[in-house]
């Protein structure tokens, strides 16, 4: 372990903020890389309901790991298998274990690694493994690119490469150029560290976390995201025959991302059908009389999914903000999950501040998309609920 890192920078659940220098990034990433090669036994964890760049990052790593000849194990329940069926079939290639409870979770595991999850509340399984988080011997890794608001830290201080890009799965890139250059990989007989598999789900979630780089607003995102997916795009390209039903470019994912199955197009047009606008905000709200229908025919994971991509395309139509409200099923949960994008031609709101305004404990996101939940007791009145945060939102437009 490196000695210059050994006193704390950062205590569990403080809030996250970029790494300050060259050197010290290094350090981070040099410390994963040798525990990486030292230990045998891996466990990686996402956050609850993963996204895309959540679910490639998760395997993504576990493909780099597995070049160590390592174990490594995924917690990702089943209910999001569906979606990414590719990104499953690479764990099955490279033998990666994939188990689908938190009750699954043994405690035989060297290091945990924590993947694109912005806080610990946030963690899936966490109620499983609070004793293995607290456990001095065991080995807690993080990678992600969630910042402030009310982000907070769960790997150990040594271990954290938590920094600024346009996803995890970019941070993963960029610690495998490093990875790359260690004398020590020799020892492994490595056949090729940048395999196609790994390509693709780094690709998989740069492109959906960004939409193709759309939602990028600083220079340096944009610099390294270009630098980035145009180098994964020129290896995919070079790996792939033409004429061949694999993926052959970083279009080709992003088409396959886009893809609306018949259920979700069924499911869009629920939401789609309640739309609303404000000046500023283009917003749909599944409300508590739609419940019994709204469970009945559709799935958790699938509403999850379809609300995401719905916040995203109503953001770019109202070309400023989007809302996109439900009730989870009763039976399940006791939370109205709430998210909201911002257009990739506005940003002059960061969305954190806006669960700060509303004084929301259960979110967060990024500054151009954010999540929050409330419990469904706490509201009365869901439709003047949602009009007070429309207009607590519409003013803070007349402050800019």
């Amino acid at each position: 372990m490196d000695d210059q890192l050994k006193d704390n920078y950062h205590s569990f659940g403080d809030k996250k903020s970029k790494i300050k220098t060259i050197p010290e990034r290094n350090r981070v990433i040099n410390n994963i890389i040798n525990i990486i090669n030292e230990k045998d036994n891996f466990l990686m964890l996402g956050h609850k309901d993963p996204d895309e760049d959540c679910i490639a990052s998760l395997v993504a790593f576990s493909i780099i790991i597995r070049k160590f000849y390592k174990k490594v194990t995924i917690l990702l329940y089943k209910e999001y298998h569906y979606k990414f069926p590719f990104l499953m079939e690479m764990c099955r290639y490279n033998n990666i274990s994939v188990i689908e409870s938190g009750k699954q979770i043994e405690n035989n595991f060297s290091v945990i690694a924590v993947l694109d999850t912005p806080k610990p509340s946030m963690l899936e399984g966490w109620e499983n493994i609070t004793s293995m988080i607290a456990d001095k011997n065991i080995i807690k890794i993080e990678i992600d690119h969630h910042l402030g608001a009310d982000s907070g830290y769960i790997g150990d201080n040594n271990f954290c490469f938590v920094d600024e890009a346009s996803s995890t799965c970019e941070l993963i890139g960029y610690l495998t150029c490093k990875l790359k250059n260690k004398e020590f990989i020799r020892q492994y007989d490595f056949h090729k560290l940048f395999s196609r598999n790994f390509v693709v789900a780094i690709i998989t979630g740069m492109i959906s976390d960004t939409k193709m780089g759309k939602y990028l607003k600083t220079a340096r995102q944009k610099r390294s995201y270009k630098f980035f997916s145009t180098s994964f795009n020129k290896m995919l390209l070079k790996m792939t025959k033409i004429n061949s039903n694999n993926f052959f470019s970083i279009g080709d994912i992003f088409r396959e991302l886009e893809k609306l199955s018949a259920e979700e197009t069924i499911c869009n047009k629920y939401f789609i059908d309640r739309k609303n606008n404000s000046d500023h905000i283009a917003y749909t709200v599944v409300d508590k009389n739609d419940i019994d229908y709204f469970h009945k025919n559709f799935k958790k994971e699938l509403i999850i999914s379809v609300a995401r991509h719905l916040a995203d395309d109503l953001a770019e139509e109202s070309g400023y903000l989007s809302l996109v409200v439900y009730y989870d099923n009763p039976i399940e949960s006791d939370l109205i999950q709430f998210r909201m994008r911002r257009s990739h031609t506005f940003s002059k709101i960061d969305l954190r501040d806006i669960i700060k305004e509303l004084k929301i404990e259960d979110g967060g996101g990024h500054p151009g998309a954010v999540g929050f939940r409330i419990k469904q007791n706490s509201v009365t009145d869901l439709s003047k609920y949602i009009e007070e945060i429309i207009n607590k939102v519409e003013n803070i437009f007349k402050t800019i």
